[in-house]
């Protein structure tokens, strides 16, 4: 009889029970770690969640890089404008 203060539930306990390996050697058996115990329909939810996150992140940092590139254009064309103009001898008189 299981009472309500123990650590895990009889189903986790069954689950667990299920992922652990058979093995012959004292040493290895004393190493397998406990299961999960967040259900896998959480875990792919927030794995979907953190991807898009990421993907978005990229994507914003790509418009800015081509922003930025834009205007980085935009002040160099401006620049030989100014240099092609001051160039020219009869501009200015």
């Amino acid at each position: 009889m299981l009472m309500s203060s123990d650590l895990f539930s009889t189903e986790t306990q069954t689950a667990c029970f299920m992922c652990r390996r058979r093995t012959d050697s004292e040493a290895t058996a004393g190493s397998v770690g406990s299961c999960s115990t967040i259900p896998p329909e959480v875990v792919r939810a927030k794995v979907r969640r953190q991807l898009s996150k990421q993907q978005k992140a990229a994507q914003r940092r790509r418009l800015i890089k081509g922003e930025s590139n834009l205007v980085t254009a935009e002040r160099r064309e401006n620049q030989s404008n100014i240099k092609s103009s001051l160039e020219t001898d009869g501009f200015w008189g």
